[in-house]
């Protein structure tokens, strides 16, 4: 957000320099200048001769075939145009504020389901591995119910990664704090302490 605040004031920084700049401008200049010879450097400043130079001028454009209101509108168009692109960020960022809420809030039921699903493959796991003790199955069943735990367990991890990936990228594009229900900000200067 600040970097789009800022090109709008550079934008807006930039037409108002060029609006100076296309106003009226004369320059005066001036010269002065005496001569004299001698065979040192403190003889050469003692009494100058009697040349003595002065030229006074003055530039003024006459004509500058539009330039300068060319400059102008071209400022103009560019704060045109940056003030277009931070109003289309802005909705592409709310549009992705709001895809993330979205894909967050659909977290929460992979989640359990991921849980439901650990806990019902451990379970299957323990019995398929009493059954197997007692001699009632053979070990490709165990060895079956032992990768499906496994399975279960590896995309539990995946489900909670994923869930706590959604959750802070959200609160790190909204700088919100959810469970205290405030704005995320930082004293800098209590950090430097």
């Amino acid at each position: 957000m600040l970097s789009m605040e800022r090109s709008i004031l550079e934008s807006q920084q930039n037409l108002a320099q060029v609006q100076s700049n296309s106003r009226f401008q004369a320059n005066l200049m001036a010269q002065y200048g005496l001569t004299q010879r001698g065979s040192d450097l403190a003889a050469a400043y003692l009494k100058p001769l009697e040349s003595q130079r002065l030229n006074i001028g003055v530039t003024i454009p006459i004509l500058d075939w539009g330039m300068r209101k060319g400059q102008v509108k071209m400022a103009r168009s560019t704060l045109d145009v940056a003030q277009v692109n931070v109003e289309q960020q802005k909705i592409d960022f709310e549009q992705q504020v709001f895809l993330d809420i979205m894909q967050f809030n659909m977290q929460d039921e992979q989640l359990i389901l991921a849980a439901k699903t650990d806990t019902i493959s451990r379970t299957r796991y323990d019995i398929t591995k009493q059954k197997f003790m007692l001699g009632s199955l053979d070990v490709l069943k165990l060895n079956d119910a032992l990768s499906q735990k496994d399975r279960a367990i590896t995309n539990y991890m995946a489900a909670l990664r994923t869930y706590w990936n959604y959750f802070y990228n959200v609160r790190k594009t909204t700088l919100w704090d959810f469970e205290k229900n405030v704005p995320l900000e930082q004293n800098y200067d209590d950090l430097i302490k």
